[in-house]
């Protein structure tokens, strides 16, 4: 049985003294199409694109990108 997390279990992580989205994949400060493109690749499996620590790159993933669109 698939156990499904929380869709947001964390929204913003810090790296130094920089703060910035979970979902900004590529470390430019927006999660934009650039970042799906990223996680794309990466579908079903495990990996920095698995934003809800799953295991797995999916659906759940996507719609935490989604919600947190920059553009």
């Amino acid at each position: 049985m698939h156990v499904l997390r929380s869709l947001t279990p964390v929204s913003r992580m810090t790296i130094g003294l920089e703060t910035r989205p979970l979902a900004d994949l590529d470390g430019d400060g927006f999660v934009s199409c650039s970042d799906i493109g990223l996680s794309l690749p990466a579908w079903g499996s495990p990996g920095p694109t698995d934003l809800n620590d799953d295991g797995t790159t999916d659906g759940v993933d996507l719609g935490m990108m989604l919600s947190a669109w920059t553009g």
